[in-house]
């Protein structure tokens, strides 16, 4: 079964990426495909073939990792302009209604002196008239 008869330092990721029983899993790592389990063998594995579609399962293993961080990115992405949005529309609102407030306020305002300033020209008036008749 065992194709590679050379002796070779064990580089785990390298060496069982080109074997036909390669498996990965996200939580616990590289997987032998025949005993579920981290490979754990000295100098060459006993049951590994050689695989000849390696390249593309590997560029397919990188795009399926690739469009698993990108979506973490894109949650992330994703959350903060919801927050940021959020936030926005309740700085919006504040200020809205604040400024609705104090329009409000100065108009009232407005309102009291221009009411203010007819009783002083309607006192003015009648002061004056009564000036008048006594002339």
């Amino acid at each position: 079964m065992a194709k590679h008869a050379e002796a070779v330092k064990v580089d785990y990721d390298n060496w069982c990426r080109c074997c036909a029983f390669y498996e990965f899993d996200d939580n616990r790592g590289i997987l032998c495909g025949i005993t579920r389990e981290k490979p754990a063998f000295g100098a060459e594995c006993a049951t590994f073939e050689y695989d000849a579609n390696r390249d593309r399962k590997s560029s397919t293993t990188a795009v399926k990792s690739r469009i698993k961080n990108n979506r973490k990115k894109m949650f992330g992405v994703a959350l903060f302009w919801a927050a940021f949005s959020a936030n926005l529309i309740i700085f919006t609102v504040t200020l809205m209604v604040s400024g609705i407030a104090l329009a409000i306020m100065a108009l009232g305002a407005f309102l009291y002196l221009r009411w203010k300033l007819q009783e002083i020209r309607l006192a003015a008036t009648v002061h004056t008239r009564d000036m008048l008749e006594k002339n």
